[in-house]
């Protein structure tokens, strides 16, 4: 980011990306992220408390990963009521300019998907949906007050993953086919995404089907 008008933008880039982050490791939306203050920030215990978000209650964020370290950064030298997020005047950051700044990313990333500062939240949700098919938990974390507005975005559609939840029950599950069943638990332990955590060596073996 060049200078503009005598203004410092090389922190640009950083405050972005770290808003960036913040929004797509938490699920919150942009204009609770915008409007966080030092205050709300909780680094040592990892988490965020909002205060009034859109549906006018308060709730924590759960924060993990190296957004961490990029908050503790971006915040040292500010006072408790200065805004974490601000643009290079040190004000209130823009929706305009984030979403600007978040197309330039994708694109650069090779993303042809139209992007918006809303999709980091409804990946999140999704992503956390389709594994844990825990609705109540994914309102939850995204602050709905009614729960079917997340009902009607996330689960209407969702026919298989329904099915394989009854398949579950145990007045059910013993009558599943057991191919199928193992299929199941496979494709159960897949959902966990053991093969993306470095920490660990994940093999799964089939032997005559």
């Amino acid at each position: 980011y060049r200078d503009r008008n005598g203004v410092d933008c090389k922190d640009l880039d950083f405050k972005y990306l770290t808003l960036t982050e913040f929004i797509a490791f938490t699920a919150c939306r942009y204009d609770e992220a915008a409007s966080l203050k030092v205050k709300q920030l909780d680094i040592d215990n990892k988490r965020a408390y909002l205060v009034n978000t859109k549906n006018g209650e308060n709730r924590f964020l759960f924060i993990n990963g190296p957004v961490i370290q990029h908050l503790a950064k971006l915040i040292v030298n500010k006072k408790p009521d200065d805004l974490v997020f601000t643009n290079s005047k040190n004000t209130k950051m823009h929706s305009g300019d984030f979403g600007n700044d978040l197309k330039k990313r994708a694109r650069k990333a090779g993303i042809k998907k139209h992007v918006n500062p809303h999709l980091l939240r409804h990946t999140y949700a999704t992503i956390y949906y389709n594994y844990s098919h825990d609705i109540a938990m994914v309102a939850t974390i995204l602050g709905h007050k009614d729960i079917q507005t997340t009902y009607d975005t996330y689960v209407h559609l969702d026919t298989e993953g329904i099915q394989q939840a009854t398949n579950r029950h145990p007045l059910i599950s013993r009558y599943i086919p057991t191919k199928e069943a193992l299929l199941n638990y496979k494709k159960a332990i897949e959902n966990l995404k053991i093969e993306d955590d470095k920490r660990f060596e994940y093999i799964i073996s089939v032997t005559d089907n």
